[in-house]
């Protein structure tokens, strides 16, 4: 088999598997409101700001969805006391207690399906995931670090190019 082959095989397994997880229902909690209560379990408080790059989601996005966590009482959003321009948001106890539900029920899904995969197969499993999990880790680093390194040269032929127009000079 090809590396292409390979790959081609390995995207369909994952297509199937994300597909499988779509289809099974952990919570009625959407996508957002699962990712501010685990936020802000671990975090105890946090700025719309935060949730957005979180999320990757506007502004506007976050306020719908803190106003609909609000209503449901999971959330509280009150003032900054240092700069009152600035928002913060707090998890409420029955916000916790949501979270603590999703994470249980998730929790006896996966040792479920671990059971049924046997010790050694789920150990294995674990170990390619670490090892998938280090070369993307690693392959970002170097995405990062080349993506840097293009914007520094970038940056250097714009000042180098301002500095050249300023002596009188023309750049091609």
């Amino acid at each position: 088999m090809t590396d292409h082959e390979l790959a081609a095989l390995f995207l369909g397994k994952m297509v199937r598997w994300t597909r499988l997880h779509a289809a099974r229902k952990f919570t009625d909690l959407s996508r957002g409101e699962l990712y501010v209560l685990q936020m802000l379990t671990d975090k105890r408080e946090a700025q719309p700001g935060d949730i957005c790059a979180g999320l990757d989601v506007s502004t506007a996005q976050v306020a719908a969805l803190l106003n609909s966590m609000e209503r449901k009482g999971w959330v509280k959003r009150f003032p900054d006391p240092a700069d009152r321009r600035k928002i913060r948001v707090v998890i409420t106890e029955a916000g916790e207690a949501k979270a603590r539900d999703f994470r249980r029920g998730i929790l006896e899904y996966v040792a479920r399906l671990l059971r049924e995969l046997g010790e050694r197969d789920a150990r294995e499993l674990m170990r390619i995931m670490d090892r998938l999990s280090e070369l993307l880790e690693k392959d970002l680093a170097e995405r990062g670090a080349a993506e840097r390194d293009d914007a520094d040269r970038d940056h250097l032929r714009k000042k180098r190019d301002g500095i050249s127009r300023m002596n009188g000079e023309t750049t091609e």
